[in-house]
């Protein structure tokens, strides 16, 4: 059982931490762009939102393996 919860966790922490880089590269396109277009915007709400989920999703998720 420990070991799942572990296993759990690690992917878990994989998922964030790749939404993480790929957000990072992302605002790094915006800011060497850096127009400060509605689509730069737009682009920025997204890439904040998909964060703040996947933030979210990890904390909820590790919550619960943590809780077993």
């Amino acid at each position: 059982m420990v070991g799942s919860v572990q296993q759990t966790g690690s992917v878990v922490h994989e998922m964030v931490a790749r939404v993480i880089v790929i957000a990072r590269n992302n605002l790094q396109k915006i800011k060497h762009a850096d127009s400060g277009s509605e689509e730069e915007r737009e682009q920025l709400w997204r890439i904040l939102v998909a964060v703040e989920g996947a933030l979210m999703l990890g904390l909820s998720l590790g919550g619960a393996s943590a809780r077993r």
